[in-house]
């Protein structure tokens, strides 16, 4: 196992796929997990912080090559934060949309949720055990 160093958007911008096992458990976040992020998200914009919020470890194995698909990872650690991410960057698209900012929106959209050229499961970036993926990221 080699271990790397990469943020949440490096992993979402990757032309990979993470995919969420069925034997994981269901999406659990709630208003504390939910407010501690956003605190910790808001100290680290203020001008005397440097560096980046850690967001804990990531646990991937890689899934099965197939020719002409993105290589998929299963999550084993980390897909409450993943999905979170995922799910706070729709939040993102969705207020860029209502603002008229289109070009925000759709670079949100197609760099870091979906794989804009891929149709089906291959479409998202992160593949949730729920089937119902268009009200997941509500596109």
């Amino acid at each position: 196992m080699k271990p790397s160093i990469q943020t949440v958007g490096q992993v979402l911008y990757s032309p990979s796929q993470y995919v969420i096992p069925v034997f994981q458990r269901n999406y659990r976040w709630e208003r504390p997990q939910w407010s501690k992020l956003w605190e910790s998200l808001e100290e680290i914009q203020k001008p005397e912080k440097q560096g980046n919020h850690f967001m804990g470890f990531l646990v991937f194995v890689p899934g099965l090559p197939q020719p002409g698909q993105h290589t998929s990872f299963h999550i084993i650690d980390g897909q409450q934060r993943l999905a979170t991410g995922s799910i706070l960057l729709a939040a993102i698209r969705n207020v860029a949309r209502e603002k008229n900012c289109a070009d925000l929106a759709d670079e949100i959209h197609n760099d870091y949720l979906v794989h804009p050229r891929k149709r089906g499961d291959q479409h998202y970036r992160l593949l949730p055990k729920e089937r119902d993926y268009d009200s997941y990221l509500a596109i």
